[in-house]
């Protein structure tokens, strides 16, 4: 699992101590501070944890993908194959696997 944010990294790393008991404890707080949101008429995840407006701005005011075609760069780089890339991956995967060990 990827952490977005220092703090939340920080709390993971802290509950990571506690018992499963207590973890437990933790993920059904949440889930009820969850649902009361959902159910006072809070729909909105986002507006619920307070995201700064632009975020929830410019997810609001993102138009639907219609066509994949519109996704599609021109941004590989004429010296490097795919499979190039790919041993890149894989190394750098194993060398992340060996460091959390």
């Amino acid at each position: 699992m990827t952490i977005q944010t220092l703090k939340i990294q920080h709390v993971v790393d802290t509950i990571k101590a506690w018992s499963p008991t207590e973890q437990l404890e933790l993920i059904q707080a949440i889930t009820k501070l969850l649902e009361d949101a959902y159910d006072s008429g809070n729909r909105n995840p986002l507006q619920t944890f307070n995201m700064p407006d632009t975020a929830v701005e410019s997810i609001h005011h993102s138009p639907p993908i219609v066509d994949l075609n519109s996704l599609v760069a021109d941004f590989w780089p004429q010296d490097e194959s795919a499979d190039e890339i790919n041993s890149f991956v894989y190394q750098q995967r194993l060398q992340d696997m060996q460091n959390e060990l």
